[in-house]
């Protein structure tokens, strides 16, 4: 399996559009259906950040990640085991980050949700309590 072709294979597993793949890595939907179809070359820098948005290692996207000619950090065809691991737990640390925010977020907003539904019924409550002190103020005017 050329690299082109596992990285479909994970950006599919993920769910992930061509378009959000280009997006993260600052290319054309176009050139990004390129680059998965193998007609152009992934470089080691971009395939490291493919790996990182997708949360794989550089092995399971390519298993030739080794004989990479680009440099990294300007050291040839390294890939520092060490700082891809800090990069992996950091975009994981970042994810967890995000999805907690994101639940704390959903969860104020259902409580501001809930609190403006109070406010609508106690606003009725006493809309209708006035209307009902005008009408008794009225018939009472009359009878006098």
């Amino acid at each position: 399996m050329i690299a082109g072709e596992c990285i479909k294979f994970w950006r599919e597993a993920r769910n992930y559009t061509e378009e959000y793949m280009a997006s993260e890595l600052g290319i054309s939907q176009p050139a990004y259906s390129k680059l998965e179809k193998g007609q152009i070359k992934i470089d080691a820098e971009r395939l490291f950040r493919i790996s990182l948005i997708l949360n794989v290692s550089l092995d399971e996207l390519s298993p030739h990640a080794d004989n990479l000619t680009n440099h990294i950090n300007g050291k040839p065809n390294a890939v520092d085991d060490s700082y891809y691991n800090k990069k992996s737990q950091l975009a994981s640390s970042e994810r967890e980050l995000y999805e907690k925010l994101i639940s704390e977020k959903e969860k104020l907003i259902s409580e501001k949700q809930e609190t403006i539904v109070i406010l609508k019924n106690i606003l009725t409550f006493f809309q209708r309590g006035k209307k009902e002190r005008a009408s008794t103020n009225r018939n009472t005017n009359f009878q006098l």
